[in-house]
């Protein structure tokens, strides 16, 4: 999933009614990942997803801004577990934001002060409850302080070879500023030599190699020039702060892990296709597949074409939110053998759809030639008319590079890498009604 949905992300409707700075809430029942009759004995946790600042935007004079809260990072005791979701939602005084709904695993609200916004998400399963998860939202009319947020958790087998890459380019800045990134290895095993070169600590994908059996914390701050991003620090919550990587290094099997692939906003009655080939196991096994419902907007699921294809199909008759998870195994039959499951969102309209954008590859140049970029789009309504935003997220130190957007070609804009190092691109396409999701590319200039 994409960090708009890993920590990654969707962006529903059951009305919460919140009053002053807070509301009630009810449970929403999710139906579970897997049928099985083992008792569930320890309670679920909760993840109420990431922190967000935001700016509010001035329509007819009035500030406000779209906010999507994300829960789907919440889990059970085990893949067999169904969930059920109540937020609540605490605001600045005079807001009147509320919660388009109270039981979604993926609720918004509209941000309309200046303030801290504070969303709490429990979760049951069964009948034991979570511990409240919160996460804060910032809403601010100058300048936003940017948000760092990390790839996810990463298995490896430790040794010399073990090169493990960071992912930054999941970091926010609600102002589009540019950012830097600064890298620290906050954690490594006793007797690990492993350390971030000094080099590599300003790039969005630094690595290290995982030399020595154990856990190993990487910190990300990123800055927007005018401020940095705040990051809690302590290892014991609940809820893993977004600006952590953490890094499992094992003797000999490593915990695959589980890609379903990235959101899709469909039309009703089109047939969706998921895929699941981009899972991985860093010993190279061959991986089996496992998908199964955790929530669906009809009465009764869609059917699958199979639910052990890494590719498999199903068509959604009812408008609304599809979440499916997939388990990956490695059929070594140990205690890491299987995957976490990751979950996939599906949502289905019978209206206005969110086109989806796609920036293109990664890719290494060698050169300090003009490189040209390649934007294209998805969009479930073919009469839309789409139109490019493209800007410059991050590039190296003392590079001076900047972007062309040709009027003509607004899907291939165009830049000069004139420094060694890592190059951020953002793409958001509009289909005149509504923007995609950021999509992002790296363009690495070697030398």
């Amino acid at each position: 999933m994409n960090l708009f949905k890993f920590f990654s992300a969707v962006v529903l409707a059951t009305q919460l009614i919140a009053c002053g700075g807070g509301g009630s809430a009810v449970l929403g029942v999710l139906p579970g990942a897997l049928n099985s009759s083992s008792p569930v004995t320890e309670p679920p946790i909760a993840n109420a997803g990431i922190t967000q600042n935001v700016s509010l935007g001035f329509v007819s004079g009035v500030a406000s801004k779209l906010v999507t809260l994300d829960g789907l990072g919440s889990s059970g005791p085990n893949s067999n577990s169904g969930l059920s979701f109540a937020w609540t939602l605490t605001k600045p005084t005079d807001s009147t934001a509320v919660l388009s709904s109270a039981t979604e695993p993926r609720p918004t609200f509209t941000a309309d002060k200046v303030g801290t916004y504070t969303a709490q998400l429990i979760v049951k399963s069964g009948n034991l409850e979570s511990k409240p998860s919160v996460v804060t939202i910032v809403a601010s009319v100058t300048n936003s302080a940017p948000v760092a947020i990390v790839g996810r958790d990463q298995n490896v087998v430790f040794g010399p070879s073990a090169i493990v890459t960071l992912d930054g380019t999941y970091s926010t800045d609600a102002d589009k500023d540019q950012i830097t990134y600064e890298w620290a290895l906050f954690e490594r095993p006793t007797g690990s030599a492993a350390k971030i070169s000094e080099q590599d600590k300003t790039s969005p994908r630094p690595t290290f190699i995982a030399d020595v059996k154990g856990r190993y914390v990487a910190h990300l701050t990123v800055s927007d020039g005018k401020t940095k991003s705040v990051c809690d620090l302590d290892l014991n919550k609940i809820t893993r702060p977004q600006c952590l990587a953490f890094v499992t290094a094992d003797v000999a099997n490593a915990q695959p892990v589980a890609k379903a692939g990235e959101d899709k906003n469909v039309a009703i009655n089109t047939l969706v296709s998921l895929d699941g080939t981009n899972s991985t196991d860093d010993n190279f096994d061959t991986l089996t597949y496992k998908w199964n419902w955790m929530h669906h907007a009809s009465t009764t699921p869609p059917t699958l074409s199979s639910d052990t294809s890494p590719k498999p199909t199903f068509t959604p008759t009812v408008a609304g939110i599809y979440v499916l998870t997939l388990v990956v195994n490695d059929g070594k039959g140990q205690t890491n053998s299987i995957s976490s499951p990751d979950p996939i969102a599906v949502t289905v309209s019978a209206t206005n759809l969110a086109p989806v954008a796609n920036a293109g590859v990664d890719r290494t140049v060698t050169t300090n030639a003009t490189v040209t970029l390649g934007g294209s789009y998805t969009d479930a309504n073919p009469t839309d008319t789409i139109s490019y935003k493209w800007y410059l997220k991050s590039k190296p130190a003392l590079s001076t590079a900047t972007l062309t957007v040709p009027s003509a070609t607004p899907d291939k804009p165009t830049f000069t890498p004139d420094v060694v190092g890592n190059y951020v691109f953002v793409l958001i396409v509009n289909d005149g009604k509504v923007d995609s999701e950021p999509a992002i590319v790296v363009i690495n200039r070697a030398s």
